[in-house]
């Protein structure tokens, strides 16, 4: 006998926990159909919401949990992290939709609008992963939605966009934060 006891059985399909995908702004938009799509691929779905009362009522609706999530409050994030530790342990996918724009005609400046927008979209959402991969398990997955306007084509300085472009073999965490910074403050200094 090698002491190690019984051979373990393993689950059922019925028995087994169903993987767990947390989806950022999963209230309303794009998000809102994510959270559906996640739900009818039988995962348990954990959506998040800015507005604690708009998440409740989509997630009674679709049948799913909810957390309140601010990309812009440290506080939240930590507290949300915490949450899906103490709910589910660990996390399957995660899907980062959570964002903020600007409508095009909106008048607000654009050196506010670019700092607002960096500050949410980037930062937040960099809070966000670094809140919860130690919550990733192994072979789990991250899904960024993006719009186009972060398109590469976009990008005018062939030296930033071959930065960019190489994101996969040399770009660090570090110094995309860099870029992203220095483009606030570019844009802070642009008179027109």
């Amino acid at each position: 006998s090698s002491g190690r006891g019984p051979p373990r059985r393993r689950p059922s399909a019925m028995e087994a926990p169903r993987q767990v995908a947390v989806v950022t702004g999963g209230n309303r938009g794009i998000g809102y159909e994510i959270v559906r799509g996640c739900l009818r691929a039988g995962f348990h779905v954990a959506l998040t919401a800015r507005d604690l009362g708009a998440g409740q009522r989509v997630a009674q609706e679709l049948g799913c949990d909810v957390l309140q999530l601010d990309l812009t409050d440290a506080e939240s994030i930590a507290a949300c992290a915490g949450e899906v530790r103490r709910r589910y342990g660990s996390v399957d996918v995660l899907i980062n939709n959570a964002s903020m724009a600007y409508k095009h005609a909106d008048p607000t400046p654009w050196t506010q609008k670019t700092r607002t927008s960096v500050t949410t979209n980037f930062f937040g959402t960099l809070a966000v992963c670094e809140a919860l991969f130690p919550l990733l398990k192994a072979g789990g997955r991250v899904v960024t939605v993006a719009s186009s306007a972060g398109h590469l084509r976009l990008v005018p300085s062939e030296a930033l966009y071959s930065e960019f472009a190489g994101a996969d073999t040399f770009l660090t965490v570090p110094r995309l934060a860099q870029l992203m910074n220095q483009f606030v403050v570019d844009v802070e200094a642009c008179t027109s």
